[in-house]
């Protein structure tokens, strides 16, 4: 119930990547494989046609068990006119995928289409705003460590939690 899935344009894979660990530092796990890849440019490599589609398939399916696999779709969208990057546009069919799905979808940055003005969009203008739909969770971990303090307390014979 806690895993998001974050989409944008291609070239802002770093950027991304930095919004990922935050998300995980909140107890939240990100979906997006296509934040690990390697290599210099692989937005261009998938644009271009002369690469295998069985290749350009692969990463296609990739992205949509992805979104498939989570609770949350955050994209992070352009300003109108201003893309800093080229892209490819696979970020608003992951969108429509995700809207599909069920998932609750968050647009950070500009409303670029008029889908991003259907309702079952929550708007937030930075990553400020954005985290307020994500309080801190705790991690399976920490979780497991209560219930083993607990139960350990219980065995103990202590009458109360504060004994």
């Amino acid at each position: 119930m806690n895993k998001v899935y974050l989409a944008a344009q291609y070239g802002r894979k770093d950027e991304l990547r930095v919004y990922r660990d935050m998300f995980q530092d909140r107890g939240y796990v990100v979906t997006s494989r296509w934040l690990d890849e390697t290599g210099k440019d692989g937005n261009n490599a998938l644009r271009d046609h002369s690469v295998a589609d069985k290749n350009r398939a692969f990463h296609a399916d990739r992205d949509e068990n992805d979104v498939s696999d989570s609770d949350y779709f955050v994209e992070f969208t352009e300003e109108p006119y201003g893309h800093k990057y080229p892209g490819t546009g696979g970020r608003h069919y992951e969108s429509g995928y995700a809207k599909m799905l069920g998932l609750r979808l968050f647009i950070v940055g500009w409303r670029e289409n008029i889908f991003h003005d259907l309702p079952c969009f929550t708007y937030c203008a930075n990553l400020t705003e954005l985290f307020e739909h994500f309080p801190p969770v705790k991690k399976i971990t920490e979780i497991k460590q209560v219930v083993s303090d607990y139960i350990a307390h219980q065995d103990s014979g202590a009458t109360g939690i504060d004994d």
